[in-house]
């Protein structure tokens, strides 16, 4: 099974190596202090004080706590490439038999204490914070492009919309099990039975989806993002 690292953070130019460590430092403090207690611990005060240096060494890098929570949500996004890079890679496997890995490695990533824990207080975030909702948003239109290609070659007589729709429901699907079957939920202990139930289902549903009978031309999927990082995202892997 492949592990999601905590974070993946990108050098920022013109910054010493000194001051990339220490950034990296502090965001991984602060991931820690978001997954065991919540996004409201999540201070400069407070990830200064795990850290133990002084409170005004956090300002040389972040001025504000939402400055430091959008490149915490930036490393998230990106510690999730080489997940997606995986299953972008050429392979001899039938598009079900990948769509059914892939669903089965998106609920191994839900059993583990940092997503159980991460992606719930994101969407709680994301609801008061417009900034959020749009990084939020951008991580799952990048992972819905994983099953986008398996539902088109399962089932190529599919318009855009239907799917994009079908990509959205198995996404959600799947995702909403965090609160019931991920890490220390009451169903944890079934994950394999549900594995096996989601992939069951959600590949029946591509296979026995139908195309709008009149698809309309000019439709895109909805989308919090402007249109150049929308495009951005879409043409990593479209």
């Amino acid at each position: 099974m492949f592990e999601v690292p905590l974070l993946k953070i990108k050098a920022r130019s013109g910054v010493y190596a000194t001051g990339q460590e220490r950034v990296v430092q502090i965001l991984e403090t602060a991931v820690q202090i978001l997954i065991h207690d919540g996004i409201g611990a999540v201070t400069l005060r407070e990830i200064a004080r795990r850290m133990g240096i002084r409170g005004g060494a956090i300002y040389h890098y972040y001025s504000t706590r939402e400055d430091l929570l959008l490149d915490m949500l930036s490393g998230v996004l990106n510690s999730y490439e080489e997940f997606f890079e995986a299953f972008h890679l050429p392979s001899d496997e039938p598009a079900e038999a990948r769509l059914r890995a892939f669903i089965g490695a998106v609920l191994d990533d839900i059993l583990t204490l940092k997503t159980t824990r991460l992606f719930p207080e994101l969407w709680t975030l994301a609801g008061r914070d417009e900034n959020v909702a749009r990084m939020v948003d951008a991580i799952y239109l990048r992972s819905r492009l994983i099953p986008k290609r398996f539902i088109m070659a399962i089932n190529p007589a599919l318009d855009l919309r239907t799917v994009e729709t079908l990509a959205l429901f198995i996404s959600s699907s799947l995702e909403g099990l965090t609160v019931f079957a991920g890490y220390g939920k009451p169903w944890a202990g079934e994950m394999e039975r549900i594995k096996a139930i989601a992939a069951d289902a959600l590949i029946a549903a591509v296979k026995n989806a139908r195309p709008d009978p009149s698809p309309d031309p000019d439709w895109q999927p909805p989308t919090l993002l402007d249109a150049q990082n929308y495009e951005k995202i879409i043409a990593l892997r479209d």
